[in-house]
């Protein structure tokens, strides 16, 4: 029987209470120890990893969202900005007979003040930034999904009642892992 709050599950096993408490995913945590599997744990792996792949997901959607984000910001910039300088750069001129003639800056002209305008390399810089560490939370989201393969295709062959005597206090894909012996069965 599963007991849930939100920072908190109890699993009741026959013999032992097992309560797991999620922490936050920091920048600090461990990415090499995170996608290891426990094999000296299994039980703590096989009862967190669909946690740890929620949790890796949300991540990665949040990253998803503020690529989207600065990409939107960065094309309204660049929009202004070309807008501007097709304006800025209208010039007359009179041709032989005394005809005043129009000149606008071609498409490239713009494009190239563009590129050198220091706003637009400011948003283009923090956008490629905003990317890779996109990048850096997809990476993590496929090695948890591979690590959530390999302990689902273990699981197939465990029953978590025969090994609760198994089941180790620590952290394991960061979240606490408390077992306590049932004063009553």
């Amino acid at each position: 029987m599963k007991q849930q709050d939100k920072d908190n599950i109890v699993i009741h096993f026959k013999e032992r209470i097992v309560t797991l408490h999620f922490e936050p995913i920091d920048s600090d945590i461990d990415i090499d120890d995170l996608v290891k599997i426990h094999y000296d744990n299994l039980i703590g792996e096989i009862l967190t990893i669909a946690t740890l792949m929620n949790r890796v997901g949300w991540l990665k959607a949040e990253a998803q969202d503020a690529v989207r984000q600065s990409s939107f910001e960065l094309q309204i910039y660049e929009a202004d900005i070309k807008e501007q300088y097709r304006r800025n750069s209208r010039s007359t001129s009179s041709d032989s007979k005394g005809n005043q003639k129009v000149k606008y800056a071609t498409k490239d002209e713009v494009d190239n003040s563009v590129l050198q305008d220091p706003g637009y390399v400011n948003k283009r810089k923090q956008t490629m930034r905003i990317q890779k560490e996109y990048d850096y939370i997809d990476s993590l989201y496929w090695a948890v999904k591979s690590k959530d393969q390999k302990i689902n295709r273990i699981a197939d062959h465990l029953k978590p009642e025969e090994y609760e005597q198994e089941i180790v206090t620590g952290v394991v894909n960061g979240i606490m892992i408390n077992v306590h012996r049932k004063l009553i069965s």
